[in-house]
């Protein structure tokens, strides 16, 4: 009896072994397939939450630096520091500073919004451009509320819900490419805001409020399963890839970012602030060295239609990168990169009506 009831307890362990080894081996096969997604649909990111939340890719894990926000999906944990190639630093309110916020009504205060190009995603603390920017001119006090895979709908969120509070004079919009796709995921490092318009073509904030970590997981668990996900997410992928070929991914964020870039400059004018749209040039588009004819990419066009339309105060970078025949890094900014995109925007606050006036008093 004793015997059999050893040999039991020896097949249950081994049963649970073997299923466990092949729930990581499930895992693992998963992760090796995420290359074969689609970076602008959900069901990329959704199999990147799933590896960050099953130990097997430890280095994912984008909740070391984030806080879960009901409304913007995430924001960088406040008091963080980080050292490893480079040392990273939040202040107390969670900005990519090293100084914590005070308010300073007495100074040229620029509050800008952006991605991880903005934040300083993997740059020394003294290597970011906004925090560039505020060591050109003592007068100036620069908010950084950049954050890391932000697109232009979650640029627009803070804005609206931070500009009563920080009084900008100046609000800088500063986007790359990938950021105009980002509007159309429900889903990034982690669960995002969507906005979709309504019948009267206002625009409509859903998929929130953001809830917890573990409640995502679950839900994402019950839907998609162990062995199931893969095949379901690579159907949600096969269907955006439809919608990129007759073209109606393309007419959809064009339509939408459109409305929220025109919604971010009314809520600046509404609150007294001046506005300025910054398209960051970055990546391949800014590493070959120009020849002949500067050809603007198809992010550019969309921007210079946007603006003309609309009358938005807009600074193009990337030609002005091409125009230094400097062979730029095809990554997040390091130190020359920041620098001159902060060079640039500086000079243009030079012309805006509120820095004009304010020099004056």
């Amino acid at each position: 009896m004793k015997t059999r009831m050893r040999c039991v307890i020896v097949v249950a362990i081994a049963m649970v072994l073997i299923l466990a080894g092949v729930a990581v081996l499930l895992r693992l096969y998963a992760g090796d397939k995420r290359n074969d997604l689609d970076a602008h649909g959900d069901a990329f990111w959704k199999l990147m939450f799933i590896e960050q939340s099953s130990g097997t890719k430890p280095e994912l894990q984008a909740f070391q630096r984030h806080n879960v926000h009901p409304t913007r999906g995430w924001t960088p944990k406040p008091n963080f520091i980080a050292e490893g190639d480079c040392r990273e630093t939040t202040n107390n309110r969670g900005h990519r500073s090293m100084e914590n916020y005070i308010p300073k009504p007495e100074k040229y205060t620029v509050m800008v919004l952006g991605d991880s190009f903005t934040y300083g995603a993997w740059a020394e603390d003294t290597d970011v451009w906004p925090t560039i920017l505020q060591g050109l001119d003592a007068r100036l006090h620069v908010i950084n509320l950049g954050v890391g895979g932000y697109g232009i709908d979650q640029m627009y969120i803070t804005l609206r819900e931070t500009i009563e509070e920080y009084k900008p004079q100046l609000v800088v919009f500063a986007a790359i490419p990938d950021d105009l796709y980002r509007c159309l995921l429900t889903f990034r490092e982690y669960l995002k805001p969507r906005f979709v318009l309504g019948g009267d073509g206002q625009l409509v904030l859903t998929n929130t409020p953001i809830g917890a970590i573990k409640d995502t997981l679950a839900h994402l668990r019950a839907e998609y399963g162990t062995v199931t996900a893969m095949r379901k997410l690579r159907k949600e992928d096969r269907v955006l890839k439809q919608r990129k070929a007759n073209g109606d991914f393309d007419r959809e964020w064009e339509t939408l970012d459109a409305k929220i870039i025109e919604a971010a400059f009314s809520c600046a004018k509404e609150n007294g602030s001046d506005f300025l749209l910054v398209h960051l040039g970055s990546g391949p588009g800014i590493t070959a060295r120009k020849t002949g004819a500067y050809s603007p990419y198809y992010d550019e066009i969309y921007f210079d239609a946007l603006v003309k339309k609309s009358g938005i105060p807009f600074l193009p970078t990337r030609k002005a990168f091409l125009d230094t025949g400097v062979d730029w890094t095809d990554g997040h900014y390091k130190e020359p990169e920041a620098r001159f995109v902060a060079q640039l925007v500086y000079k243009r606050i030079q012309q805006v009506p509120s820095w004009m006036k304010y020099c004056k008093q």
